[in-house]
């Protein structure tokens, strides 16, 4: 018989029979109608919602700001937590037996082992410094220490308080991402006619890390470095990168240096904006922004935030101007000549192992890629104020406000989110636009200076 579209009739008809009540309802139960214009009345079910078994808010340790639930390809769920991992946890107490100290604090919060925390203000002092925990209840943490001092009084935690976490049927996970910061010379290692090029950053504790990002740009070996790199690792824990250029095609050292690399240097003239940077080989053309994200004051002025290109003189100088006059002619390197970087922790990737299709498409040998997981994860939990979270597929996608864009497969084993190095290194949010499953960022940036008008 042919098709017939059907309309039902809005509202419930309690006085016909169900026989002549076509369609149309005879009987209800918690629904409701929805105005439509082609039909009249949509009728919608009433939806309700069922209590997610979760631990105690002890177990997440500050305020919830967001919350995201989904599914894997195996129909198990999970709900995403973003909250604040703000601290500090004030200490009530402190021992050393020689080797490892114990601080006491009014719980309940457990700090994870391997985690980094930092202890200030305790009276006596031996036990302030930053520490990889080695044991911990939850009232009380370890770390190697050689402090066997009575406390006396004072000092707090920081790091209390895990800001990304994951519950599937009861228990929750501590994905929170951590990150190391430092400001070090710079000392990078090329060789000409590679974009392999080696990290030489001796960083407290600084294993299997999977990102860095570095904020100063660094001119070495006729390359500037610049932005967010996935990082590899040997059996030595030396720590390599692939050069990029702005597009993200392969960039490639024009000569061989060793622990070598210079950030921009900035000279001021006495009553003028005008600034002249020197930076080797910059590739920088009329009209391009160049981003100074480490504040510097040179000659009476702060040079920070995006800046137009105003001339090229040379391929290793050109000028940009700042909104004040200098006060003197000088100069000065930006960050006093160091560079500034931030690791972001992973899984810990090993350069040598792993297999086909590993890494980015392109890049090291044939066969080569990433290692296996290792559990020995540590560094600084980072504090969010805000989260946006979604799934891509399968993959939880949390960016926690005005930081990177992070992500968690709940079948990769991994102990924490990782960063997700192609993205934008800071934006206010972001969402997974469908049907096109496509990550798109808000108040994001292009040169890691957020603009709020910025989507990508």
């Amino acid at each position: 018989m042919p098709h017939a579209s059907l309309k039902i009739l809005p509202g419930v008809d309690t006085n016909k029979t169900p026989a002549l009540n076509e369609a149309a309802i005879s009987q209800s139960q918690l629904i409701r109608f929805i105005s439509d214009r082609t039909i009249g009345g949509l009728v919608q079910k009433l939806g309700g919602w069922t209590k997610y078994p979760t631990p105690s808010s002890s177990s997440i340790g500050s305020v919830v700001r967001n919350l995201w639930g989904w599914e894997d390809t195996n129909s198990n769920s999970y709900l995403a937590i973003g909250a604040e991992g703000k601290g500090p946890i004030v200490v009530t107490g402190a021992s050393g037996t020689g080797s490892t100290a114990t601080l006491t604090y009014t719980g309940p919060f457990q700090f994870p082992v391997g985690f980094w925390i930092t202890v200030t203000g305790v009276n006596p002092a031996g036990y302030n410094g930053t520490y990889a925990v080695t044991a911990s209840t939850n009232t009380s943490v370890s770390f190697a220490n050689a402090t066997t001092a009575t406390y006396v009084s004072g000092g707090a935690i920081a790091g209390g308080g895990n800001s990304l976490l994951v519950a599937n049927s009861g228990n929750i996970n501590n994905i929170t991402p951590q990150k190391l910061v430092g400001d070090v010379t710079p000392s990078f290692t090329t060789t000409s006619g590679s974009n392999k090029v080696q990290v030489n950053i001796t960083a407290s504790n600084a294993q299997n890390v999977d990102t860095i990002d570095i904020q100063t740009q660094i001119s070495v070996g006729g390359l500037v470095l610049f932005g967010q790199y996935q990082c590899y690792q040997d059996a030595a824990n030396d720590f390599f990168i692939y050069a990029i250029d702005v597009l993200g095609n392969p960039a490639y050292a024009t000569s061989s240096v060793t622990a070598g690399g210079a950030v921009p240097s900035y000279a001021t003239t006495s009553a003028s904006s005008s600034v002249t940077v020197t930076l080797a080989n910059h590739n920088y053309s009329v009209g391009d922004t160049f981003p100074a994200l480490v504040a510097t004051t040179v000659g009476g002025i702060t040079i920070y935030g995006n800046y137009t290109v105003l001339s090229v003189p040379s391929s290793s100088t050109f000028t940009i101007n700042n909104a004040n006059l200098a006060t003197s002619t000088t100069s000065g390197s930006e960050n006093g000549g160091n560079l500034h970087y931030v690791f972001y922790r992973g899984i810990g990737s090993s350069y040598g192992a792993g297999g086909y299709g590993v890494g980015t498409y392109g890049t090291g040998l044939y066969g080569t890629g990433t290692g296996a997981i290792n559990s020995s994860v540590t560094g600084q939990q980072i504090n969010a104020a805000d989260w946006s979270l979604d799934n891509w597929g399968q993959i939880l996608i949390a960016s926690p406000q005005n930081g990177p864009i992070y992500q968690w497969d709940p079948s990769s084993g991994d102990l924490i989110a990782d960063v997700i190095p192609q993205a934008p290194s800071v934006n206010t949010g972001m969402f997974v636009a469908m049907p096109q499953r496509q990550i798109i960022a808000y108040g994001s940036t292009q040169t890691g200076i957020i603009d709020p008008l910025l989507v990508r």
